[in-house]
Parts: C-alpha cells; sequence; structure tokens
C-alpha cells in the first residue's frame, strides 16, 4: 500500500522546487505542456475520440440553465 504520509511530503518537495524557478522557466515548462496537450489532443481526434475541453466547450453540465 502506499505510504500517504511520503507521497504528499513527496509532492511538497516538487512544489517547492517548482516556486523556486524563474519566471522564464516557468514560462517555458508552460508552453511545453501546451504543446504536448494540443499535439495529444490532436492525435485523440485522429483516432475517432471526442476530446471535452477543459473549459466546459461541449458540455452540456458547464452551461447556465435556461
Amino acid at each position: 500500500m502506499i505510504d500517504i504520509k511520503k507521497l504528499l511530503e513527496r509532492q511538497a518537495r516538487w512544489q517547492q522546487s517548482r516556486a523556486r524557478l524563474p519566471w522564464s522557466e516557468k514560462l517555458r515548462l508552460a508552453e511545453t505542456l501546451r504543446d504536448a496537450a494540443r499535439a495529444l489532443g490532436r492525435e485523440q481526434r485522429g483516432r475517432g475520440r471526442s476530446v471535452v475541453s477543459s473549459r466546459g466547450n461541449g458540455d452540456t453540465a458547464a452551461r447556465p440553465r435556461e
């Protein structure tokens, strides 16, 4: 079984290491992640799978009720 305390400590160390990065490195990482997410979305659409945006596009639950 996974030791939750060790897992949380590891996550805290990871978050602290990211907090110490300069903005230029944070931006580079964000751009890399964005590009990877776009590539994954293109790949999934190419396989015929629908992709649901995290912003709720196409999700009826995210739309206001009338």
